[in-house]
């Protein structure tokens, strides 16, 4: 079960890439205990667009991608749980996939 296929109707299977968006049963344990509104990061690298669709909730993580091909910067926002598109743990992260615009509040810190 992806929320992107229930909830906006893109086929959970198919593609490879469809196969990618699925959450893991823990995945998913994580994203329903999530409070309803929190706190995201993005770590913007020179010439990469600030407006993409992962974040993520630790800062660490959003530091170590603004500096991974230069010197960039962290971007900080608040979103709203309905608003969250999948979460993702793999690869030591915590992914949060989420319409840039659906994401308040944008600063740089």
């Amino acid at each position: 079960c992806t929320i992107t296929d229930r909830e906006y109707g893109v086929p959970a299977l198919g593609t490879m890439a469809h196969s990618w968006v699925q959450m893991y049963d823990d995945e998913y344990e994580t994203y329903t205990a999530l409070p309803e509104n929190f706190i995201v990061y993005r770590g913007v690298t020179p010439g990469r667009n600030p407006n993409g669709m992962s974040w993520t909730r630790e800062y660490d993580k959003a530091e170590w991608f603004s500096n991974r091909f230069g010197e960039g910067y962290v971007l900080e926002g608040t979103v709203n749980k309905k608003d969250v598109l999948a979460f993702f743990s793999r690869r030591g992260e915590e992914e949060i996939v989420i319409e840039a615009k659906n994401v308040q509040n944008k600063q740089k810190i």
